[in-house]
This record gives C-alpha cells, structure tokens and sequence, in this order.
C-alpha cells in the first residue's frame, strides 16, 4: 500500500525546494491539492521559471504541477501587456521582407498571438522571431496564414 504524503507536508518541502534554487529569488506562492502543486508569482526570466517547475517537480510525493508563474522583466519595457504590444509593433514594422500590415499582433497575459496573411514560411518565421525576445513575453502563437500560391520553406 502507497501511502499518500499530506498536502501541507510537500507545500512545506516544495517550498524548501524552491528556496534553494541558485537565482531564484521570486516569492513563490506554493498550493498543493491531492499532490498536485500550483505554482503562482512573477519571476525574471523563462529559466527561472523552468528551474522553480523543475524543483517541484522533483519533489516525491508531487503528482503534477500547475505553472501559474508569469515572467515579468522588472522596470524595463515589456512589463505589461500595452509595452509588449507597442513593442510588437515596432518590432513587425522593422522587419524587412514583411509588407506593412501584413501581420499584427495581439496580446494577451504576456502571450503574443501573430495573425495575418504572408507569401512565404520564412516570413513567418521571421515575424515571430521579430518578437519571441521582447521582455516580459512568455510565448508567442503563431497563426500567420499562407497567402495562395504562397513559398514553403
């Protein structure tokens, strides 16, 4: 018979976990139900986010864990959705090879979703990495169509 560790018992020992990553100096908020851990704050950067799902993770008795961790670049542009965005447009409107309003960006919790219609694949790829580094951004969607008789890559 397995048995079950109590959920205040991994809180306490994800939370020491968490607390003896290198870098990782966010506060953390550390939920446990059934085993399952949810991990909610803002950290620096998408490594210390992987590295505080990581130490959970690694924690036994951890079924799951939730990422509710945002990334926020603290004091520096992209550190809300309207800096991101103004960013992303700037950012589009640099890009050479893309025509003016082709694509757009849309912004949502830190996610950039790229929509619009572009001839080629390499065009696509060029638009999100346009945008993939901006602060503060914890994803980027791509849902750039292909133009009819559009060049794949």
């Amino acid at each position: 018979m397995i048995t079950r560790r109590s959920d205040q018992d991994l809180e306490a020992e994800v939370s020491a976990a968490l607390g003896e990553v290198p870098g990782l100096d966010a506060p953390i908020g550390v939920s446990v139900r059934r085993g399952a851990v949810t991990l909610t704050g803002a950290v620096r950067s998408r490594s210390e986010r992987d590295a505080a799902r990581w130490a959970a993770s690694r924690v036994t008795g951890v079924v799951a864990v939730a990422d509710d961790l945002v990334i926020r670049a603290t004091g520096s542009l992209g550190t809300s959705d309207d800096d991101i965005a103004v960013a992303a447009a700037q950012r589009l409107a640099a890009v050479a090879g893309i025509p003016a309003g082709a694509v757009t960006a849309a912004v949502r919790d830190h996610v950039i979703t790229l929509s619009g219609a572009v001839p080629s694949d390499h065009q696509r790829d060029a638009a999100v990495r346009a945008v993939m580094n901006i602060p503060g951004v914890t994803g980027v969607t791509n849902a750039i169509s292909l133009r009819d008789g559009a060049l794949t890559t």
